[in-house]
């Protein structure tokens, strides 16, 4: 205990200014005023996991708002599963690498050896077909190059519906459109070269070769219908 200087009353050692009558001892230091911190004290809360929503990505499994993909994904959502879309961006690769064989299969002439087993004991060389019919070699050429064409043409249109570019969809039909016309042309000038009528010619042909003919329209009719309803996402 000291006395205050000014009022005689004992008060704290430790106090600077008298409680009694506010005389302040100079002899004393002033006391350091603690360093107020403006930063907000940092919450100790964990993250919260991001809510699910009732959309789907190209797998097929819910598609989380919050969650990025290994590939470019646009931010717009669609109530509708993907599980076709993944299947057929596999798909076209197939398809694309098997129409630039048959391609080339078509200027080599090399198609024509896929004949021999429906013929006994005879084997068909495209250089005795070429000179039955003078004129069915140049459609097979221009017919290998247009299909090697839509093959490369197929891959493009994939990797843009992969990126899910805009238009893609654009694209895909005018991708079978392509091919629709490029396989009637050539039925009609093969059927024209070789003497048939085009019923004729058709009769002739086997039922996968007719179903690969108007392929295109189905797939076209199909993934028309999928991505009509699935166009919010391309938006890339």
């Amino acid at each position: 205990m000291k006395q205050c200087e000014g009022c005689g009353r004992y008060i704290s050692d430790f106090d600077r200014t008298c409680p009694h009558c506010g005389h302040v001892d100079e002899s004393m230091p002033e006391a350091e005023k603690p360093a107020v911190s403006l930063e907000k004290p940092v919450s100790e809360e964990p993250a919260r996991e991001p809510e699910q929503s009732g959309f789907y990505q190209d797998n097929g499994s819910p598609y989380e708002q919050n969650r990025t993909t290994d590939h470019a994904r646009p931010s717009v959502c669609t109530p509708y599963p993907m599980r076709w879309h993944g299947f057929l961006m596999g798909m076209m690769i197939v398809v694309a690498i098997g129409a630039m064989i048959s391609g080339i299969g078509y200027l080599t002439g090399f198609v024509y050896s896929s004949y021999s087993t429906e013929y006994s004991g005879t084997t068909i060389r495209a250089e005795d077909v070429y000179r039955s019919f003078p004129g069915l070699k140049t459609c097979d050429i221009i017919y290998g190059i247009s299909v090697i064409c839509i093959g490369v043409y197929e891959i493009y249109v994939r990797n843009r519906l992969h990126a899910f570019r805009k238009d893609s969809v654009k694209f895909l039909l005018l991708l079978y459109a392509a091919t629709l016309i490029v396989n009637i042309i050539y039925v009609i000038s093969a059927a024209s070269v070789m003497g048939y009528s085009l019923g004729e010619f058709m009769s002739e042909v086997d039922t996968s070769a007719k179903l690969q003919l108007f392929r295109p329209v189905l797939f076209a009719l199909i993934n028309g219908s999928y991505y009509n309803k699935r166009k919010a996402l391309f938006i890339n």
